[in-house]
């Protein structure tokens, strides 16, 4: 890294491109994140040189979000930095917008941590204290909606303000395989639905995500016990007064028909799925995106006290990639 870079002239060329306070804040927290790792994991004569990859990484986002990781690169060897920092901040946008892998373990920590950090920050300033000194690590689990339903509400106020019609319950992870008998399902379940209430929703959906276990012949997970799972969430969120079932992000066919029948036996509510595909469009055990519509339509219908305008979610079935970034 040049020499004559230090922290404050980096910072002089962030603040150049970036305005928003929380993204300036997003970015001094990576800083600190990469500084940490370097000292943890035996990088401390490069402390600075990973501090200011963390500092640099969103340096193009906030004016160029289309071009994030590409302008950055001009931007930077305009000012003459050095290649290695160049390569390391281009290298956090890998299978999104650029095609450079993280290789070095700082390219990987910063690959790793930068969503993270980011999703805590927002997490953060939704809290009555607008710090993470008294967050904890249970708190970013389906357990908020117990230890702090207030903020949990207010999150879900934000989405109905901006527009939305379907609030989905903070609900994703409530099953039995999750939360290990600290509370009860319904228990948790109700909670969820009751902030989703609140904040005005006109609809409320129970979020359903995947089990975090892979169903046989893959894993260990019997397509019974996986269906029980399922079912016990979703009959607990018909009671607690959900409009609809949202399953979310499921990989694995097997685990969707488990999922889905297990919705359409038991509430009998409308539901909706989305499926995840990894780049190569196929899913755990390699169903193309057109099998595993054709077998996720057949068990779906359409919503019944939704607008006619709603369909099953397979209509528009989301194909994702790594980040998680969907499109139709």
């Amino acid at each position: 890294m040049s020499n004559s870079l230090t922290k404050e002239k980096a910072w002089e060329i962030l603040t150049e491109f970036n305005k928003d306070e929380f993204h300036l804040k997003h970015t001094r927290s990576m800083e600190g994140v990469m500084r940490y790792f370097a000292e943890k994991l035996g990088y401390g004569d490069e402390q600075d040189f990973w501090g200011i990859a963390g500092l640099l990484h969103d340096l193009d986002f906030e004016l160029y979000p289309d071009e994030h990781c590409i302008k950055g690169q001009e931007i930077m060897r305009s000012r003459g930095l050095d290649e290695r920092l160049i390569r390391a901040v281009a290298s956090h946008g890998y299978a999104i917008t650029v095609d450079i892998e993280p290789e070095h373990q700082m390219e990987k920590i910063l690959y790793a941590t930068d969503e993270l950090t980011g999703l805590i920050g927002a997490i953060a300033i939704m809290r009555p204290s607008k710090s993470v000194m008294d967050l904890k690590l249970k708190s970013v689990t389906a357990l908020l909606n117990l230890t702090d339903p207030d903020t949990v509400t207010e999150i879900h106020r934000e989405y109905v303000l901006a527009g939305a019609d379907v609030i989905t319950a903070n609900t994703f992870q409530a099953h039995e395989l999750k939360l290990h008998g600290e509370h009860s399902i319904e228990e948790v379940v109700t909670a969820g639905a009751t902030c989703a209430k609140k904040s005005g929703a006109r609809f409320v959906a129970l979020g359903v995500g995947p089990l975090g276990q892979l169903l046989e012949l893959m894993g260990r997970l019997s397509f019974d016990r996986a269906y029980e799972v399922f079912r016990r969430q979703m009959v607990a969120g018909e009671q607690a007064g959900a409009d609809l079932i949202l399953i979310e992000t499921i990989s694995d066919l097997y685990e969707a028909k488990a999922a889905i029948l297990a919705a359409k036996e038991n509430p009998r509510l409308p539901v909706f799925c989305t499926i995840t595909f990894p780049e190569d469009g196929r899913t755990l055990r390699t169903r193309t995106h057109r099998v595993m519509w054709k077998s996720t339509q057949k068990k779906l219908q359409r919503p019944r006290r939704l607008p006619e305008s709603a369909y099953p979610l397979p209509k528009a079935s989301n194909r994702a990639v790594k980040t998680s970034r969907r499109t139709p």
